[in-house]
C-alpha cells in the first residue's frame, strides 16, 4: 500500500512539474474549475436550444441554403418574393 501511495505522489508531482503548479490542491482547484465552466457552457446550450436559439452551424446550413436558392433564380430566370413581401406573409 505504501509503494501504491508513493507512486500516486510521484505522479502528481510530474502533473504539477508539467502543468507549473505548486501544489496538488491548486491543481486540483483548477480541474474544479474547469468543471464548472464545462457544466455552465452544457447549460447555456441546452437553455438556448429550448428558447429556440440557433446554433452557428444551422445559420450557416441555413444561409448556405437561401444563397444557393437566389444563385439558382437567377441563373433559371425565376422571380423571387421580396423582404417586403416575405414579411407581409408573417
Amino acid at each position: 500500500m505504501t509503494q501504491k501511495a508513493d507512486s500516486r505522489r510521484a505522479k502528481e508531482a510530474e502533473v504539477c512539474q508539467q502543468l507549473g503548479v505548486d501544489d496538488i490542491e491548486k491543481l486540483d482547484k483548477r480541474q474544479r474549475a474547469i468543471v464548472r465552466a464545462l457544466a455552465n457552457v452544457e447549460n447555456a446550450a441546452e437553455k438556448g436550444a429550448e428558447e429556440g436559439f440557433v446554433t452557428k452551424e444551422q445559420l450557416e446550413q441555413d444561409l448556405r441554403e437561401s444563397l444557393t436558392e437566389v444563385f439558382k433564380a437567377l441563373q433559371e430566370g425565376r422571380k423571387l418574393k421580396t423582404v417586403e413581401e416575405l414579411l407581409a406573409e408573417l
